[in-house]
């Protein structure tokens, strides 16, 4: 069994978790920020896990009662779903009172024992992250054992399937990390265009249940590009009234076009283009004495996991928007592009390769990140039973220069920073996703 201690900042860099003890890192399932991690052998005796989920590396790290865990398998699958015949996947913590707490990702349930007249946890109370949220071979896992353990207890962590899949790891919790400050949401200087984009949870943008809650976070967004999705039974012309009702950015005027769920509205000029499904709308924008760009407010089928019928319609839509996308190129070259929405990238992530690789390769992706953290997930669903995971993504083309970018979440901002954006703590829980903002810098 390896030992690790963590009681002391610096011995994190004896462990090998961060660079530096400086924050905390992303939890974004890149294992970069990881060192040399632990390879994931068995007990002496038992043979070398096979199957569907053949451990490579596993490692953990402490900060304060918040654990983080790499794993590094041997194949690419989803985390949160995937085929039956794949079985069970656990994480499991063995507590400071003997207890275990197993959290089985496939079933997205947890398991503790608990008094016959309690509830075991759910993922809330333990803040319990994945990533990424589309399909890889590496994951990164946190979870907070506040309710469990303090600093300077041992906790033991193992991975499991039908059979063990590491070695145990044994760390001792220490002393939080500083966590991050919170960032500007002002636009730097030499922005252009700023995007938003809001998937508001069936038409919640004009429900009267949501629609002040969710009026609150787009006026603080400011935008001049808004993208909206999951507005199915909307008007267009009740979109553009409600935006010229809040006027956020001070215009007080809005065009919209609407292809069924999918929404661009601007303060700017609008010239919609022909999509080729329901699933994506797409428009030319020129906002003041701004170069043209192309638009596309994407929202592909949900649910499913890598090779399931939902992920093969996301990359038959992947090819509608690249089809899009060549048209516009094609009557006019060297258009700036930004495709930007709720992607769906809950199985495979070949519906961005496909868009990426059919309309130039050197789109890149923008990792947002929140305001007050390094978190980067845009879907936070507290009845539901998926962890909070990254559907919400902006790709752009190279010639856009990034400035400031960030994830708009209420419930995690100081009350300094409510008053300033005039929101209220609860707000950006009207809908199970959170707004993103981008801005850039046009190309002259």
């Amino acid at each position: 069994m390896a030992f690790i201690d963590c009681v002391l900042l610096p011995s994190l860099l004896a462990l090998g978790a961060f660079p530096a003890p400086k924050a905390v890192p992303a939890l974004d399932g890149r294992l970069n920020d990881w060192a040399d991690l632990q390879p994931a052998y068995p007990p002496a005796g038992e043979p070398v896990p096979r199957g569907p989920y053949a451990l490579q590396r596993f490692d953990a790290a402490a900060d304060g009662t918040r654990v983080w865990v790499a794993l590094d398998f041997g194949r690419e699958f989803n985390i949160q779903a995937g085929p039956s015949w794949e079985g069970p996947l656990c994480l499991e913590v063995l507590l400071p009172d003997a207890r275990r707490l197993c959290l089985s990702l496939r079933d997205r349930r947890i398991e503790l024992p608990v008094p016959s007249d309690a509830k075991p946890p759910r993922w809330p109370d333990i803040d319990l992250i994945s990533a990424p949220t589309a399909a890889s071979d590496q994951f990164e896992i946190r979870l907070d054992l506040e309710a469990y353990a303090q600093p300077g207890d041992v906790v033991t962590l193992s991975a499991h399937s039908s059979t063990l899949l590491a070695a145990p790891l044994t760390i001792r919790l220490g002393d939080p990390l500083p966590r991050p400050g919170v960032r500007p949401t002002a636009r730097e200087e030499g922005t252009c265009v700023r995007f938003a984009s809001f998937n508001t949870h069936l038409d919640g943008f004009t429900d009267p249940k949501s629609a002040d809650a969710l009026g609150r976070i787009v006026s603080a967004a400011a935008a001049d590009v808004y993208c909206f999705q999951e507005q199915w039974k909307t008007p267009a012309e009740d979109i553009a009234a409600r935006l010229v009702e809040l006027a956020p950015a001070g215009q007080p005027a809005w065009n919209v076009h609407k292809i069924d769920g999918c929404i661009i509205a601007t303060h700017g000029q609008l010239d919609p283009v022909a999509s080729g499904d329901d699933r994506h709308a797409a428009a030319i924008v020129t906002v003041g004495h701004e170069p043209p760009m192309l638009v596309v407010s994407v929202h592909p089928k949900c649910c499913g996991y890598m090779g399931s019928e939902e992920d093969l319609q996301r990359i038959e839509q992947a090819l509608s928007i690249a089809r899009t996308v060549r048209g516009v190129q094609s009557t006019h070259p060297g258009i700036p592009v930004v495709v930007i929405g709720d992607w769906n990238l809950v199985g495979s992530d070949v519906p961005l390769r496909v868009v990426r690789e059919a309309v130039d390769p050197s789109l890149v992706r923008w990792s947002l990140r929140h305001l007050a953290s390094t978190d980067e997930y845009t879907f936070y669903d507290l009845p539901g039973s998926f962890t909070p995971s990254v559907l919400d993504i902006v790709v752009h083309s190279p010639n856009l220069k990034r400035r400031n970018g960030f994830i708009l979440d209420s419930t995690t901002l100081p009350d300094e920073t409510l008053a300033e954006l005039k929101l209220e703590r609860s707000d950006s829980r009207a809908s199970d996703h959170l707004l993103i903002v981008a801005d850039f810098t046009l190309p002259d």
